[in-house]
């Protein structure tokens, strides 16, 4: 029994300290994923003339495969009965399609 638990350990071991390549995101692209995120979601807002979008920083961006942003923002905006909400998005971008859908709280 303790053969099989000790070399389960040192399987996990090794797969924890795999190193894994992962892309860093630009300054230029996390600027555009932002500009994208915020166009597409503009377009999906009851008033969107109401809508406050948070700021740069306190948004949140991981690299998506080769080409892709993934996007977590929020948004201040009105719903259709006029009151005012804090929804939090979750945009998926790549070069050919975007997709942003809300997650409210």
């Amino acid at each position: 029994m303790k053969r099989l638990v000790s070399i389960g350990l040192i399987a996990v071991t090794m797969m924890a300290k795999s190193p894994k390549l992962k892309r860093e995101l630009s300054q230029t692209e996390i600027e555009l994923a932002y500009d994208e995120a915020v166009n597409h979601i503009y377009e999906e807002l009851k008033a969107p003339s109401t809508a406050h979008f948070g700021p740069i920083e306190e948004t949140q961006f991981q690299p998506k495969g080769k080409n892709g942003v993934y996007v977590v923002i929020w948004v201040d905006a009105q719903n259709s009965y006029g009151a005012m909400l804090r929804q939090t998005y979750h945009c998926s971008l790549t070069y050919k399609y975007t997709f942003c859908g809300s997650f409210g709280r």
